[in-house]
């Protein structure tokens, strides 16, 4: 049975990529594959005060599952960094034409 984690995904936009698609089309991948894999959840965390972010995955469906926090090394003392856990229900359906199964289609959950 996979694990239904899915870990370290992460999208970086330069700023003249900004409100072009770019975004939604990676995401939209990255839960396409992550059905493929055989998963049925996916989560992610966006940084408690990045707004943008948290709104782009509302928008697209995900959502808030809770507060979460890592611990990181920086120097000699670790940081608590305060996150947003969001997840999203994903299923791959693969229709069938004629007995032939053809392209896989995602549905996204609630």
């Amino acid at each position: 049975m996979p694990d239904q984690r899915v870990r370290d995904f992460a999208a970086i936009r330069c700023a003249s990529a900004r409100r072009c698609g770019v975004g939604q089309v990676l995401l939209a991948d990255a839960e396409r594959r992550i059905a493929l894999s055989g998963h049925d959840e996916a989560w992610l965390t966006v940084v408690l005060s990045n707004d943008p972010a948290r709104g782009f995955y509302e928008r697209h469906g995900w959502r808030r599952d809770g507060p979460a926090t890592i611990e990181i090394e920086h120097g000699s003392r670790p940081d608590v960094l305060y996150l947003w856990r969001f997840a999203k229900s994903v299923t791959c359906l693969t229709p069938v034409l004629g007995g032939r199964a053809v392209a896989p289609v995602l549905r996204s959950g609630p």
